[in-house]
């Protein structure tokens, strides 16, 4: 019985010192009461934008990849095309639109992002290939080696957290995508969540920067010389080759040679065929400017040379550094084309036909004897009527011309206006005929108040 009494004391002396130690401390809870409270709120702000990340990562799409297999060049079509198409629009060297003018065909468009592409991974593209390339708007080995090493399905790519800049930008977040006012230039200001650019246009400051060629290069009398540039809120532009090694008339030095004067700028290359008697030398530069008197102008940062090349009598072609190179012409179904000069085995020219094309220039008017068709003149001319003339209604005659550089034709029936004196009636006979037919039969109708109006 004591040992129950103690027990029973202590307990009560328990219970009443905790009530006493709950009566002391009463403002101490009410103030861990307010920090809890403070703490709680401050979770639920950062688990609705944990909420929100996810809804954007959920939004965001499939890692894109595709293994580039074989060789592309202009003219070819297919899906092969279409998913370089897809690579270099997330690369940002190609734009919707230029991709709905080529549908899955390889175009311009898509030859100009290919040298795009090779001039910016030109030292890693080289070792591929093997040999110092140059930007030749052919989708070879080298280039489908560095492209497969980006988008490969065998690549494992980097998984964004967030949509952010550094996410974006292997996802077509790129300054391609950006389109400013004629006279604005448009700023890159990363990307948002998403992965659309952030856009700022501002006034563009004319600039001028030649790509190619920019020194050390070195080229052959009776070749292809490609003139590559880029260029800010400029348009046109003149082109002119400089010798500093020999002198103008008046005595000052560079010579100068103008390749091009008043030139649209947009597609920012120009072919310029070297005639075969050029004088040699090793002191050559590009310079381009702004067709004004105070406008941007660059010049190559280095000096390139023009050699000479014994031509060979058995074959056409040019011997350099002990190799033969055979001219070649390869000619597409639209007109366009490629010069080449193809490396032989041996300087006697033997056994060209397998070797890799170096040199390979496109031609917009096709290639012939190994060089790119300058700008094909375009002319027609009426041999019969010709004036004079006497024809009968309802009898049938021939309408001939003669024509060059063009693809098709209209014929038009031109009469006196009886009201307007000095004036025309126009009335069309034909329309969109083969340029190159050279004749049309028109049977004259009774009443030519029913031909139709162009």
């Amino acid at each position: 019985m004591k040992l129950k009494k103690v027990i029973l004391m202590v307990s009560l002396v328990a219970v009443f010192g905790l009530g006493f130690m709950f009566n002391t401390s009463t403002a101490q809870a009410q103030t861990t009461m307010v920090e809890l409270q403070a703490l709680i709120a401050n979770l639920q702000v950062q688990i609705a934008q944990l909420q929100k990340q996810l809804v954007e990562l959920q939004k965001a799409p499939a890692v894109w990849c595709y293994d580039f297999n074989i060789t592309l060049k202009y003219g070819d079509t297919g899906e092969e095309v279409k998913a370089l198409q897809t690579a270099f629009l997330k690369q940002g060297f190609l734009s919707d639109k230029e991709i709905a003018a080529e549908s899955d065909y390889f175009g311009e468009s898509m030859a100009a992002a290919v040298v795009d592409f090779q001039l910016k991974y030109k030292d890693e593209i080289s070792k591929y290939a093997g040999y110092s390339i140059r930007a030749s708007g052919v989708f070879g080995k080298g280039t489908r080696t560095k492209l497969n090493e980006i988008y490969g399905c065998g690549v494992v790519q980097p998984i964004c957290t967030q949509r952010d800049e550094s996410c974006c930008l292997g996802d077509r977040c790129s300054i391609a995508e950006i389109l400013c006012p004629t006279g604005t230039t448009p700023v890159f200001k990363g990307c948002d969540v998403n992965c659309k650019p952030r856009k700022e246009c501002q006034p563009s400051t004319p600039s001028i920067t030649i790509l190619s060629p920019n020194g050390g290069e070195q080229f052959n009398q009776g070749t292809a010389l490609a003139i590559k540039w880029s260029l800010g809120g400029i348009n046109p532009i003149n082109i002119d080759l400089l010798d500093y090694g020999r002198k103008q008339e008046d005595g000052s030095t560079p010579f100068v040679l103008n390749i091009a004067h008043n030139n649209p700028s947009l597609k920012g290359a120009l072919v310029w065929n070297i005639p075969s008697d050029w004088p040699t030398g090793n002191l050559y530069k590009i310079r381009i400017s702004e067709n004004t008197k105070a406008g941007a102008q660059d010049e190559s940062d280095n000096y390139f040379s023009i050699v000479t090349c014994v031509r060979e009598t058995t074959k056409a072609g040019v011997t350099c550094g002990g190799y033969f190179y055979e001219d070649y012409c390869e000619n597409l179904s639209d007109g366009t084309g490629y010069a080449n000069k193809r490396k032989c085995n041996a300087s006697t020219g033997t056994d060209c036909s397998s070797l890799v094309n170096v040199d390979r220039t496109y031609c917009p008017y096709g290639c012939q004897n190994g060089v790119c068709k300058s700008v094909p003149s375009i002319t027609v001319a009426v041999l019969s009527p010709n004036g004079g003339e006497q024809w009968q209604v309802g009898k049938t005659y021939s309408v001939t011309w003669k024509s060059s550089g063009l693809e098709q034709i209209n014929i038009n029936l031109l009469s006196a206006d009886p009201v307007n004196e000095g004036s025309y009636r126009v009335a069309r006979l034909i329309s969109n005929l083969s340029a190159s037919i050279g004749n049309y039969s028109w049977a004259v109708p009774e009443k030519t108040e029913c031909l139709s109006l162009p």
